[in-house]
């Protein structure tokens, strides 16, 4: 991740541990290109997480537990490369906010730019156990005349 935050971890001990993450899960995205990587290689994380009680909720509300996510990310990181940049982190009780500037890359060329939020819930033993994501995307095109106004992407049905 570039444009990286000096962060006081006395001050923000769990801001610390999100960046922490996002460090090792950045390394583990890379390392997943070389053939003696596996699924356990994503085992590296657990040491930040709560995995009984750990949730993902994803951009399309969809729900997954730890083993579900560790499966998505082998897949998906074996399929593409990732880059980020930081944006902003704040700190409120037992919840961190990322945000960040992802770009994607995939197989076939194409390269996804998208601005994420990333919303980190930790227990009283600083483990994880919720994660939520949110993305603004240009994936769906909107149509011509609702450009501007952020609305009703292609295909979507029209309220009267």
């Amino acid at each position: 991740m570039d444009n990286y935050p000096v962060i006081d971890a006395r001050r923000n001990p769990l801001s610390r541990l999100v960046l922490d993450y996002s460090d090792l899960h950045e390394l583990l995205v890379r390392q997943s290109k070389h053939p003696d990587f596996d699924r356990a290689s994503w085992r590296k994380l657990e040491s930040f997480v709560d995995r009984d009680r750990f949730e993902r909720i994803g951009t399309f509300k969809e729900i997954v537990n730890w083993e579900q996510y560790l499966q998505m990310l082998s897949e998906y990181a074996q399929s593409c490369t990732w880059e980020g940049t930081f944006r902003n982190i704040t700190e409120v009780g037992s919840q961190v906010f990322l945000r960040l500037e992802e770009r994607v890359g995939h197989a076939d060329g194409r390269r996804d730019v998208v601005n994420t939020l990333s919303v980190f819930e930790f227990d009283e033993r600083r483990k994880l156990v919720h994660l939520e994501i949110y993305i603004q995307s240009q994936a769906l095109p909107l149509a011509a005349a609702d450009h501007g106004t952020g609305f009703r992407p292609v295909g979507a049905g029209r309220v009267s």
